[in-house]
């Protein structure tokens, strides 16, 4: 016998029945007024076969009131319809980016159109979501801004291998490619792909948040992602790369608002969908700079790297990282593996990232950290004088401590093996990037080193 106001038909048994899922069938059921609680932990726990879904539905609206009820101490229940309604409310809503909408407990790809080449070649940015099937956060993992910095890719594609949205709170939104046709043309000395869009050869990091119209093909292409993605996120992981030259260890680049007494903004003001907006405009009230720059004091060290460079600057609204800020969108920049090779540091890069959602309690674990970290106020960039051919020290690797004067390595004429340049560590320092390509420009990178004269905080096991 049916229960009074039950969903189920009238003339079929409870027991046999199986009604549609209410998120991904697209359909909202009568609830019934359960006068046993037991009894309705037991319904709703089942597993029901959704027509949206095609298959035994855990995710839809039943599986996430089955974890809402499952949360409950035994022998509670809900005993009204007002009850219900309340664990509804607990529902996820589905997320739509472009013209895909992603249910919860659900996985989608898909691609934000911007416009088209002069020869009909469409211009896609690909992305991945993931819908959980709890409330939480909306976390964004962005990458190859520039295109001769493509590991990010592959960091985010083996990371979000580990996530099952069933288990997710809140969602994930993936740009692993934010400029495509970076990677897939150009090349220099110092990498294949190139750092800036070969269509109009801007640096989509100097255009931040793009414009709509009378604009360059990088300005567009900025505006699509920032109107229908990123702006709808709380926090965004910018990655980048040691590019094509150097393999870099993963580092943490937390930005921060500068403290007080110096000027918040620098660049220009934040250019926001065609009109400008005033400093007064973006509310940065002390306290909310604060608050900002302690999110991101947070997640860069969950980040778990083994070196974090922290930055106090003014913040440049051009760049995705500042702009972000400005909007109140906690940004975090790292850098991890590079040289295009698949090593250790893509791994470990893949860790770090999953360590931001469990910060951000989004999946179940505690962050993986290094066994020490440190983070550093002063990072060299050490960029050659001349050109040639770049010979490393041999015995020196990633993440060695080196010493002021200490050897890195040396530029010779790949004729007449000339010594045009003996490069020496500038600092004490830890070696987070060093060069692997062989032929060098004036001006290519040959390592990054973390000042430790300059460690401001640290920690270890």
């Amino acid at each position: 016998m049916c229960l009074p106001r039950s969903p189920f038909p009238s003339r079929t048994c409870w027991r046999r029945c199986r009604p549609k899922c209410p998120v991904s069938a697209g359909s909202r059921s009568m609830i019934p007024e359960p006068r046993i609680s037991r009894f309705w932990r037991r319904i709703y726990a089942r597993p029901w076969t959704c027509p949206g879904y095609g298959r035994t539905c855990r995710g839809g609206g039943f599986g996430i009131l089955a974890r809402a009820l499952r949360t409950l101490p035994p022998g509670a229940g809900p005993t009204s319809r007002n009850d219900l309604t309340q664990l509804e409310k607990m529902m996820p809503n589905p997320f739509v980016i472009g013209e895909v909408e992603v249910q919860p407990g659900e996985r989608k790809f898909g691609n934000l159109h911007v416009g088209h080449l002069a020869a009909g070649t469409p211009v896609n940015i690909p992305f991945q979501v993931i819908n959980g099937t709890m409330d939480g956060p909306v976390l964004c993992y962005e990458s190859t801004m520039h295109g001769w910095e493509p590991v990010g890719a592959e960091i985010i594609r083996r990371a979000m291998l580990k996530i099952n949205p069933a288990e997710l709170r809140g969602t994930i939104v993936c740009l692993p490619l934010a400029v495509p046709m970076a990677v897939e043309f150009g090349g220099t000395v110092e990498s294949s792909g190139m750092r800036v869009n070969p269509g109009d050869v801007l640096d989509i990091n100097k255009v931040w948040p793009g414009k709509e119209r009378n604009a360059w093909l990088t300005e567009q292409i900025a505006y699509v992602i920032w109107n229908q993605a990123i702006k709808h996120c709380d926090y965004i992981v910018d990655m980048h790369d040691g590019t094509g030259a150097c393999d870099e260890l993963p580092v943490a680049f937390p930005h921060a608002f500068p403290p007080e007494g110096k000027p918040p903004l620098a660049g220009g003001v934040a250019d926001g969908t065609g009109s400008e907006i005033s400093f007064e405009e973006t509310g940065l009230t002390r306290e909310r700079m604060d608050d900002i720059n302690a999110k991101i004091d947070g997640m860069a060290k969950a980040f778990g790297s083994r070196v974090i460079w922290w930055r106090e600057n003014p913040i440049n609204p051009s760049m995705l990282s500042g702009q972000c800020a400005v909007h109140g969108i906690i940004p975090l920049v790292v850098e991890a593996g590079g040289a295009c090779a698949l090593d250790f540091a893509v791994d470990e890069g893949a860790v770090c990232l999953l360590n931001i959602a469990r910060h951000l309690d989004m999946i179940d674990g505690d962050p993986v950290l290094a066994p020490q970290q440190i983070m550093v106020s002063n990072y060299v960039v050490y960029r050659s004088q001349t050109g040639g051919y770049y010979i490393p020290d041999p015995d020196l690797g990633l993440g060695d401590t080196v010493a002021k004067g200490q050897f890195l390595g040396e530029v010779v004429d790949p004729v007449t093996s000339e010594v045009r340049e003996r490069c020496e560590s500038p600092v004490n320092g830890i070696v987070v990037s060093r060069r692997v390509r062989l032929p060098m420009n004036p001006g290519g990178y040959v390592a990054h080193i973390a000042d430790l004269d300059s460690v401001m905080w640290e920690r270890s096991n």
